[in-house]
């Protein structure tokens, strides 16, 4: 898509092919400094709407998406795969909290609606909580 290509539907003229660049030869050409939706737009493009999962295999009741594999977000088709949503998130988290913690056997509770939780980010929370009432009584 960085040459003088036309958008997918449309048959250009050479005429308007020159007034409209496309790609790389557009005065708002990004490349690799493109934000992170424009990547993923990008890859729809090209690749199409994903519809199937490549880690668990399922084709339906879920929706896919386009997922990053390097996390260096490169404008290379190579570098995306397909994954359902359950999948997606499991990838990008890679076995840790937001915080960063690990997701070990010790430092993971499991909710009362089936989801896993960080003690660590929870004793935290509940030492930020306890500070912020006691900053309230002394008001």
């Amino acid at each position: 898509m960085d040459s003088q290509q036309p958008i997918k539907g449309y048959k250009w003229s050479e005429s308007r092919k020159r007034f409209y660049p496309c790609g790389s030869l557009h005065h708002r050409w990004l490349g690799q400094k493109a934000t992170y939706s424009a990547q993923h737009y990008w890859i729809s493009r090209v690749k199409g709407k994903p519809k199937n999962c490549e880690s668990c295999g399922a084709t339906s009741g879920v929706k896919f998406e386009w997922a990053n594999i390097s996390g260096k977000y490169l404008r290379n088709v190579k570098d995306y795969r397909r994954l359902c949503i359950f999948c997606h998130r499991k990838f990008d988290s890679k076995g840790k909290c937001k915080r960063g913690h690990l997701f070990t056997e010790i430092n993971t509770r499991i909710t009362k609606r089936g989801s896993r939780s960080c003690r660590k980010c929870a004793t935290l929370l509940m030492r930020i909580h306890r500070a912020n009432l006691k900053a309230k009584q002394n008001l």
